[in-house]
């Protein structure tokens, strides 16, 4: 039996039509007619084998029914390669499994992968740890085997010396396996590093990847590294309603995620949200390679993906936070220099020590009203370019009602810039009065 005859009994014995198979795999109803009646000639390519594991999952097969499939079609490349001379491949059974113990086509997960962004700031006191972080993580990769070049881009795969660090945004080196199953990215994002990787097999879940995946990472705190996202992509036949892959990925979640539309029939769920780590499932339907890549790893340029970019802004803002919420606090500040004002008024002649004690506090303050200014307009950067990355306006609401991590993210933003407002208001009502009462005292002695 050939390997289209074979495929096509999948579609016959599931009763769909190739109109449902086109819709299916987003491709015209013409192309999927030539494929499954063999109109011309077709090579066991791996166009063809991703075509075939799509078209077994939209059929109701199994996770091992694709396996199988795959290891058939590999098969078929080697039978091919020896000039038909080996014995020809014989296909795998429709029939793995009883029907009613087989899982529906939207309970299966196809072409597993996981992506992870790590983030570090280029310049400041913590680039020099960031960097040497990422070289240590780059010499984890290239020990594992990551050693190649990827074709066709130029960039090395060695990552330049830290002192010849671009101050621009950047493809630093990229480097992959020699059967491109594992990549790595080192770039720079005006003034974030960011180091990237991909693990991916055909014939490995999510959860198999974890242990290579957590060797080559690292620390998920590593020094230097402020925020890390865990991207769990994947394919099924229908993402609007995958809330259900949730359970196949390793780790806690939230109740049942959170989720939002990316387009193209992409939906993305938010598993959890860590002090430092944001873990993500992000689903495509089948053969929607491009555009999945497009939002999680590549969309065959270096440019880097709109959700890893969206993601990086937001770490900046959750790092702004952290930030402010380990610094001294605004009230006790406040109560300071209130307190030497009250000790000034009550002297009953100017105290140099008082006033001098006042001028440290006022000075400490204003320097912490200056910083509190510039995180704010740091945090309003981060926020409008998060919502640029994902194509939407800061403002925009969602239309349907229902909670998504966008809008949380968004309304996150908006309250830590109200409460930087409400610390900047109080801060500067202070450094006023402190300012009137000691500049009358002055003038009246």
């Amino acid at each position: 039996m050939s390997y289209l005859t074979a495929l096509r009994r999948w579609p016959e014995t599931a009763g769909l039509s190739d109109t449902t198979l086109a819709s299916g795999l987003g491709r015209a109803r013409s192309t999927v007619s030539q494929l499954l009646q063999n109109r011309r000639s077709w090579t066991a390519t791996p166009a063809l084998l991703k075509h075939a594991r799509a078209i077994i999952l939209l059929c109701g097969g199994t996770s091992a029914d694709v396996e199988r499939w795959t290891a058939y079609h590999y098969e078929m490349v080697t039978w091919g390669l020896s000039g038909a001379r080996l014995p020809l491949p014989t296909p795998p059974s429709l029939v793995a499994s009883a029907a009613d113990e087989r899982p529906q086509a939207d309970q299966v997960v196809i072409d597993q992968e996981i992506a992870v962004h790590m983030f570090a700031y280029a310049d400041g006191p913590e680039a020099d740890a960031g960097w040497q972080s990422f070289e240590m993580f780059w010499a984890r990769c290239q020990e594992a085997g990551l050693t190649e070049p990827v074709p066709g881009l130029g960039l090395s795969a060695e990552p330049p010396q830290r002192r010849a660090r671009p101050r621009r945004s950047a493809v630093l080196a990229v480097c992959q396996t020699p059967d491109v199953r594992s990549q790595a990215i080192l770039r720079v994002e005006h003034n974030v590093l960011v180091a990237s990787l991909l693990v991916k097999a055909p014939d490995r879940t999510w959860a198999a990847f974890e242990p290579e995946l957590a060797a080559l990472v690292g620390d998920p705190e590593a020094p230097g590294v402020f925020s890390r996202a865990q991207l769990y992509l994947g394919k099924v036949a229908d993402p609007a309603t995958a809330s259900w892959a949730i359970d196949l990925t390793p780790g806690p979640s939230l109740d049942r995620g959170i989720d939002a539309d990316l387009g193209s029939g992409v939906r993305a769920w938010l598993l959890d949200d860590a002090r430092t780590t944001r873990r993500m499932v992000v689903l495509a339907p089948p053969c929607e390679d491009l555009e999945l890549g497009r939002w999680t790893w590549s969309d065959t340029t270096p440019a880097m993906p709109a959700l890893a970019r969206y993601l990086m802004h937001v770490a900046k803002l959750r790092h702004q936070m952290r930030v402010h919420a380990a610094a001294e606090g605004i009230h006790a500040l406040c109560d300071t220099v209130e307190g030497w004002v009250t000790r000034l008024i009550a002297s009953d002649e100017p105290d140099p020590i008082i006033r001098r004690r006042l001028g440290t506090a006022v000075t400490k303050a204003a320097l912490v009203a200056s910083e509190l200014r510039r995180m704010r307009r740091n945090v309003e950067i981060a926020r409008h370019n998060a919502a640029q990355a994902l194509g939407q306006v800061p403002e925009a609401e969602p239309t349907s009602g229902r909670r998504t991590w966008f809008g949380d993210d968004q309304a996150l933003a908006r309250s830590f810039l109200v409460r930087l407002d409400d610390d900047l208001a109080y801060l500067e009502n202070q450094l006023t009065t402190a300012r009137e009462v000691d500049g009358t005292i002055t003038r009246t002695t």
